[in-house]
């Protein structure tokens, strides 16, 4: 399922600037079992996504990692 640009403004506004939200279960998946712990997460009615928010700070290497298809 895409979410829409509004959907993910309105996600946005539910975390701080110091934190990234992710919704991609396979990426959450990864980064968990990277070891990176969630700080919370909750669940997004109009979308029917759960969301999971990590600090920034402890994803960085993570996502480089993801992106390079090596995690």
């Amino acid at each position: 399922m895409q979410i829409k640009k509004e959907d993910l403004l309105r996600i946005k506004t539910k975390i701080d600037d110091d934190e990234v939200a992710i919704f991609n279960l396979t990426q959450v998946t990864k980064y968990l079992l990277a070891g990176v712990k969630a700080e919370r997460y909750f669940a997004d009615e109009p979308t029917n996504t759960i969301v999971f928010v990590f600090k920034k700070e402890n994803t960085k290497e993570v996502y480089i990692e993801w992106l390079n298809h090596s995690l």
